[in-house]
């Protein structure tokens, strides 16, 4: 998602209206949920299961070249990388893992983005919206503030 303007400034225009912090801190009612970046760990035990994994199956030693002292991987011959991208396509965080939480959901239409540390850097969207979508959508959340 680009940083075009306009969108930076109806995010501004929510927090405005629901906290004046241009940090977005939590915030849930029955139309939106915003939860700030979240700079934790894995919270549902796939790093773990990854760990494990990666210990269990370690590359041979003709995968590795020695440069400068240090070794190196040079390229897999001993099949690991292949049986890593086949458990990678099989396992993953689950839904709930905070790792994957959107920073902006918009519950009526599900929409929603997610940024890395403060709002719209590097930034994905659910989906394609327009501009003019989504002002609609913060009016909407606006409007939803103080309606508990």
């Amino acid at each position: 998602m680009e940083r075009h303007v306009g969108w930076e400034e109806e995010l501004e225009r929510l927090s405005e209206a629901y906290s004046h912090d241009s940090y977005f801190p939590y915030f849930e009612n029955d139309v939106f949920e915003i939860f700030p970046y979240y700079w934790g760990d894995c919270t549902c035990g796939y790093q773990e299961k990854e760990d494990e994994w990666c210990e269990e199956h370690k590359h041979a030693e003709q995968c590795y070249v020695i440069v400068r002292g240090v070794k190196v991987l040079k390229s897999c011959i001993c099949g690991r990388s292949e049986k890593w991208q086949e458990w990678a396509e099989n396992n993953d965080h689950e839904d709930t893992c905070l790792l994957l939480k959107p920073n902006f959901l918009h519950k009526p239409s599900g929409f929603t983005i997610s940024w890395y540390k403060y709002p719209l850097r590097d930034a994905y969207k659910s989906h394609d919206i327009t501009l003019d979508q989504f002002t609609e959508i913060i009016n909407e959340c606006i409007g939803s503030i103080g309606n508990e």
